[in-house]
């Protein structure tokens, strides 16, 4: 049968389930411990999962205070499309409160199947497809030992919400209309990295509240010297000592962080290939018509 989980006691359950699927949902995972440590207050969430006590299927809502809703469609490793089927028949009304919502992180061979659900209903934006890669258990105790050193004249410093949230925001080529406040809550409640070059903030990424690395960004004058990878390096320190895995999303589009990524040998990822779509997640917009 079908299980809605909302509740704190409730979504704890979900976690024994998690950690027997990683790579899988190592998202689903990471967003549980956050939330459930309180670290993320402004993102409430919820799962379906179907069938229960042993789910192959799972749908989880992100209800985010400042933007969009996110909604992501998982597998256990014994789902099938077939189970993603069964947990919307069990759930007619699952789309039915949403005016929109943000397709996370779904398997593009899930979102496509989903899609032709739902098409005649909401608007898609186009789609945004991105390698999801994450640092196996090997690396992480490498990662851990690490001693990441800065250039001279650079220092590693703690973001602050108020001193630092605008700027920041100024950079997202993603920013909602509300995304300072989503910005400000980040860096107030989740690890978060910044690099100062004399009084200037020239370095930093952050969590988004599903535990996902988000927005490393150098400023363009202060690329080249190796401050992107330390701040890489930085956070998932800070994520392996609190015991979350780190993964983050490289778009396609962007073919030199891609390739970066790729030969890098600190990530695996869940793509086999850029060609091979069905491997790929898929982050797009909804809108009801």
């Amino acid at each position: 049968m079908l299980r809605i989980l909302k509740t704190k006691p409730e979504l704890s359950e979900l976690l024994d389930i998690a950690n027997d699927n990683l790579p899988q949902l190592i998202d689903l995972q990471s967003a549980l411990k956050l939330y459930l440590n309180d670290l993320t207050p402004d993102s409430p969430i919820e799962v379906y999962a179907y069938p229960w006590p042993q789910p192959r299927a799972l749908a989880y809502i992100v209800r985010n205070k400042f933007i969009r809703t996110y909604v992501s469609f998982k597998l256990t490793k014994s789902g099938t499309l077939l189970d993603v089927d069964q947990l919307l028949d069990a759930a007619p009304n699952f789309f039915d409160d949403f005016k929109e919502f943000t397709s996370y992180n779904t398997d593009f061979a899930i979102y496509k199947h989903l899609n032709e659900r739902i098409e005649a209903k909401f608007d898609f934006t186009p789609q945004n497809l991105c390698r999801y890669v994450y640092m196996p258990i090997g690396k992480q105790q490498e990662v851990a030992n690490m001693d990441v050193v800065l250039p001279e004249g650079y220092r590693f410093i703690q973001l602050d919400a108020e001193r630092d949230a605008e700027f920041i925001t100024s950079t997202w080529k993603h920013a909602a209309a509300t995304e300072l406040a989503n910005t400000k809550t980040k860096i107030a409640h989740l690890p978060s990295v910044g690099v100062k070059f004399h009084d200037s903030l020239v370095a930093f990424e952050m969590l988004y509240p599903v535990g996902a690395m988000n927005h490393l960004f150098v400023v363009p004058e202060h690329r080249g010297k190796g401050l992107g990878k330390a701040v890489e390096l930085k956070l998932c320190q800070k994520m392996i000592e609190m015991n979350i895995w780190p993964y983050k999303f490289v778009e396609s589009s962007n073919t030199i962080a891609t390739s970066m990524t790729i030969k890098s040998d600190l990530w695996l990822s869940t793509s086999k290939s850029d060609s091979d779509r069905a491997t790929l997640f898929n982050f797009c917009a909804a809108t009801r018509r």
